[in-house]
């Protein structure tokens, strides 16, 4: 199942926006479902994470990688989890640029799905990848904008 996307990250800089999506904390508040996150490494992060979306429901466990870091200009996202109903295992390319008023972040790669989830077809997965993308970046800018009001670098 191919992923990809552009997101438009407002008054941030790309450092900023680097640093919000390798740091465990944010990333425990602003990815829908994630249950628990520790580190366990550098840039090794064990996940538990709970979905309950569609025909992907179910509780999934495993990692979160930042593979290849290169601060400010990205990384690649090593996703590798699985439950009862299935796994995906995934590499992503994360690219930040600078771009007009902040920060554009781009993305794209294929990720593996196997199990009974993989069995919903790729239209529902498409579906339900897309609205944790949505849903993760909204919870981001928010924390984003949250931070600029109060004066501290997201």
């Amino acid at each position: 199942m191919r992923v990809e996307g552009v997101q438009r990250i407002a008054a941030l800089a790309p450092a900023d926006v680097y640093r919000s999506l390798t740091d465990p904390d944010v990333l425990a508040r602003c990815t829908p479902g994630l249950k628990e996150i520790e580190r366990v490494g550098e840039g090794d992060y064990r996940v538990v994470l709970e979905i309950g979306v569609a025909a992907v429901k179910g509780r999934y466990e495993g990692h979160l990688r930042v593979l290849s870091p290169s601060p400010p200009d990205g990384f690649t996202l090593g996703v590798d989890v699985s439950g009862q109903s299935g796994f995906v295992r995934a590499e992503v390319p994360i690219a930040l640029a600078a771009a007009e008023g902040g920060t554009e972040l781009r993305y794209g790669g294929e990720a593996q799905v196997g199990g009974a989830v993989a069995g919903v077809g790729q239209r529902v997965l498409g579906g339900v990848a897309k609205w944790i993308v949505g849903q993760f970046f909204g919870a981001l800018a928010r924390e984003a904008a949250a931070r600029r009001v109060g004066g501290e670098k997201a």
